[in-house]
């Protein structure tokens, strides 16, 4: 099978001679393609000061049988920003649906172009590796951020092992843990605010909205379900599990981590249920994402779980001046407790309501709640996401 290969070090004289030593042992037709991971063919031209270093931007003429291709993956850098500018846009205070510059504000953001692009790269480095029968080399700066990005994307686009939620847990494990992402430095949990701020990077949340978004183009291939990656997300900030502590499996390892915390995988194994998808149903194929802007939407889930305007339910804890003047006390009430002569277009949400829980309702884990207002019934639900 074509090997996945990943580096952290420049090109010098001893990765020249560790990729000759695997050419010698492999057969030429599978040398052909060397893939870097990094800057855009613009930006690698204004570069050239730094090939001499060798930091990200290698000379073909060191490779034989090689091509490069670019990326086009912004640094860190730019994707701190864009988030910065995304959770500005969704968050609660600034949401309205009457917006109507919010698709072109989201559009500034260039988070999906983002995302399109890590997932385009995934993509480019797993034809290569399935169509052309070709090795890959996956290459970016340090080889902790685009590239365990692109490595473990291409791996679930290929493999379905990684589909499952024990081998997507091995893939971070193995990609994310073992290779060394600065989860520290990155996501800052444990470290003041103002400690290298220029650190502080979206790159494992980047990674699940790539993930997520195929589960969406893909909704019966894997076994986990939004659930669970909105889980994996919520672990890299609270600090509740070793698992995503420190920079490295080093640190882990000298400061005990495993001794004195639980891993993220051990709740979602020993309950697994309410993190599967009930559409799950294995398939060997190969799933090629669409990584172009009709495809790639913004995940409703993780960016607008706490916008009350898109979760009904959270109106409950608002403060009354918060909520809007056509609330629904202004309402006359059905005798099921529903908004008289309101329109199905009134809510965002298409949970469904009414009803005592059946077999189906219960399996989205779903409650129905009947309250008495003085404006008469009032019937809300809690999903627990």
């Amino acid at each position: 099978m074509p090997a996945s290969t990943t580096t952290e070090t420049p090109a010098d004289d001893q990765d020249d001679a560790y990729l000759a030593q695997r050419q010698s042992t492999m057969d030429s037709a599978t040398l052909d393609k060397l893939l870097m991971a990094e800057k855009n063919l613009a930006q690698a031209g204004q570069a050239t000061t730094n090939v001499w270093k060798l930091i990200g931007v290698e000379n073909s003429q060191h490779y034989d049988n090689a091509t490069i291709e670019f990326m086009g993956i912004a640094n860190i850098h730019k994707m701190r920003e864009s988030l910065d500018a995304l959770k500005s846009l969704v968050s609660p205070s600034s949401v309205e649906d009457g917006d109507k510059h919010y698709h072109n504000r989201l559009e500034n953001t260039r988070w999906l172009k983002h995302v399109m692009r890590v997932l385009s790269g995934a993509r480019r480095v797993a034809e290569v590796l399935h169509e052309d029968g070709a090795s890959v080399l996956v290459h970016c700066s340090d080889g902790w951020d685009r590239t365990p990005q692109l490595v473990a994307l291409a791996q679930l686009i290929l493999d379905p092992f990684y589909r499952s939620i024990r081998g997507f847990a091995s893939l971070v494990e193995k990609e994310w843990c073992s290779f060394g992402h600065k989860f520290a430095d990155r996501i800052g949990v444990g470290k003041d605010i103002t400690e290298q701020p220029n650190e502080r990077s979206p790159v494992m949340l980047q990674f699940l909205d790539c993930v997520w978004q195929m589960t969406r183009q893909f909704p019966t291939c894997f076994e986990f379900n939004e659930k669970f990656l909105i889980h994996i997300s919520d672990s890299l900030i609270s600090g509740l599990y070793g698992t995503f502590l420190y920079n490295s499996e080093r640190e882990r390892v000298l400061d005990k981590v495993w001794e004195r915390t639980e891993s993220v995988w051990t709740p979602v194994l020993e309950n697994p249920g309410p993190y599967k998808n009930p559409l799950y149903r294995p398939t060997n194929r190969v799933l090629y994402p669409r990584a172009n802007l009709k495809r790639v939407v913004l995940w409703d889930g993780m960016f607008f779980r706490w916008d009350p305007e898109s979760h009904p339910d959270y109106m409950e804890f608002m403060d009354p001046v918060e909520k809007h003047d056509d609330d629904a006390s202004a309402h006359d009430y059905d005798e099921d407790g529903s908004p008289r002569g309101a329109s199905v277009l009134d809510s965002p949400s298409v949970m469904p309501i009414g009803g005592d829980l059946d077999e189906d309702k219960a399996e989205l884990d779903i409650d129905v709640i009947t309250t008495t207002t003085s404006s008469g019934p009032r019937r809300s639900r809690t999903a627990r996401t």
